[in-house]
């Protein structure tokens, strides 16, 4: 029988395990995939997957017992889960969620490993609790992309080598528009850009010639279709797209924009240039991939950096401190190919994360990153 991972997660996190799941159906003969009803159209492309079971990110807390959840379906799930049988089940989480501890705990398992290295939404108390008697693997290497930690706790756990660059199924690929370029519009969040900055680089790049799309769900789509009405040609999709649509024309498209967002992952799976603005609440734990070959990762470092978005300013200075007139020349030369994928700091050299709360002090992004405050 297939093993069982439970990654009851965001698209961008299905979609950045995605490799990893992959590279255990290969070992596994197949994988059973536990995720988040939201993930169906992503978790349906991830190769190796035979079976998927649909539950929810957080209506399962612990103490919670099978036909006592606040969710009948989430009931329904948890039963179905006791009366499976699998020779391993895996929880792929790095910050550990109460759902991901009680479906593992009801999972019947000869062996459960678990990676959690943070307390999510439970304590660390209660999450030692609920793992006691898994194999729990903790992988200490900083400044560590996720994919790239759970490859780390599966090879000492498993003693394979998994790739753990993401992958997905993809459809018959598209020709390609020459420049064209889609913006991921973030509209919640501390993790998102303001969006009247996104329309600037809309319009910038817009009168430097590019096809412009700009997508995202319906929060800003009244005023952002105000502001296409101005430019003819560029394209309103705010709300529109199901992700399948989204990924077709991300597959036509040269150029992207976006923020550490599910959609700025799925461009990375098919996009030549990807320029991706990120703040330090979890740097850099989803951008830059593992193999990266198309991502420009943009940020300004500051001491509180890695502090999983438990801000301790009124607004994210480390998104706010990011302009477009900083960014602009380096998209520029990016998209021309003139400028290397990788991380690049906008802020000045020599900052240390001494002020977070995941116990990360004294670690510095010059180590991983480039300087562009020079």
């Amino acid at each position: 029988m297939s093993c069982l991972v439970i990654k009851n997660d965001g698209i961008g996190d299905l979609i950045l395990a995605s490799g990893i799941i992959s590279g255990l159906a290969e070992i596994y003969n197949g994988v059973d995939l536990v995720t988040c009803r939201e993930n169906e159209e992503i978790a349906s492309l991830i190769p190796g997957v035979n079976r998927i079971i649909y539950t929810s990110r957080d209506n399962i807390a612990l103490g919670t017992n099978p036909a006592f959840c606040d969710s009948p379906v989430d009931d329904i799930i948890m039963l179905k889960l006791m009366e499976q049988q699998y020779p391993v089940a895996i929880s792929l989480r790095r910050y550990i969620r109460q759902s991901t501890l009680v479906l593992q705990r009801l999972v019947n398992a000869e062996q459960k490993f678990c990676f959690w290295k943070y307390p999510g939404n439970a304590t660390q108390a209660e999450a030692e609790e609920y793992s006691q008697g898994w194999n729990h693997i903790v992988d200490n290497i900083p400044l560590t992309n996720e994919a790239d930690y759970y490859r780390n706790c599966l090879r000492f756990a498993l003693g394979k080598e998994i790739n753990p660059i993401p992958q997905l199924n993809m459809p018959a690929q598209r020709k390609r528009i020459p420049k064209s370029l889609v913006i991921g519009l973030s509209s919640s969040g501390k993790n998102g850009w303001n969006y009247l900055k996104w329309l600037k680089i809309a319009e910038l790049f817009y009168t430097d010639g590019y096809k412009v799309h700009i997508v995202g769900d319906n929060r800003f789509s009244n005023e952002v279709d105000l502001f296409c009405n101005n430019f003819p040609g560029m394209k309103n999709h705010m709300g529109e797209l199901t992700l399948t649509e989204l990924l077709t024309l991300y597959q036509s498209t040269t150029h992207y924009m976006g923020n550490d967002t599910g959609i700025s992952h799925l461009a990375s799976l098919t996009v030549p240039y990807n320029l991706i603005i990120v703040g330090g609440g979890t740097i850099p734990r989803f951008f830059p991939w593992p193999g990266n070959h198309n991502q420009a990762i943009i940020t300004h470092a500051m001491k509180c950096f890695d502090c999983n978005w438990e801000c301790k300013y009124l607004s994210t200075l480390c998104m706010e401190r990011i302009h477009t007139i900083d960014i602009l020349p380096f998209a520029q030369q990016f998209f021309a190919g003139k400028q290397p994928p990788g991380l690049y700091n906008l802020g000045p050299k020599g900052i240390k994360f001494t002020e977070n709360l995941s116990g990360t002090n004294n670690l510095c992004l010059d180590e991983i990153s480039h300087n562009l405050s020079e």
